[in-house]
């Protein structure tokens, strides 16, 4: 059974395939920020520290909002402050197999 990670807390949770990382750490009592849950606010964004490979690939609708959340993060915090961090939308992003280490980005 995967396991997730939260940088920052000690729980190690076991988490169910196919399920995002929103729903699945929602279903382990944890839950993370969010609004629309339907990949366009970017309120449940997370950055991937390990375990990257063991999501789905994102989808357009994933990848354009985050292209947004990385324009208007840089434009706040200065150029490249995201530069090689893999930003995903937890309600967008399912669990396909093994474990993943996620840092909620505020």
């Amino acid at each position: 059974m995967p396991t997730v990670s939260i940088e920052g807390f000690s729980e190690l949770f076991q988490v169910d395939e196919e399920e995002t990382l929103f729903d699945a750490l929602d279903n382990c009592g944890h839950e993370l920020p969010h609004s629309c849950l339907a990949g366009t606010c970017g309120t449940c964004k997370v950055i991937i520290l390990t375990g990257q490979d063991n999501l789905s690939p994102p989808s357009e609708l994933e990848k354009m909002t985050i292209q947004a959340i990385k324009q208007n993060y840089n434009r706040i915090h200065g150029k490249n402050s995201l530069a090689n961090q893999t930003i995903r939308l937890a309600c967008q992003a399912k669990i396909l197999q093994g474990d993943v280490k996620i840092k909620i980005l505020n």
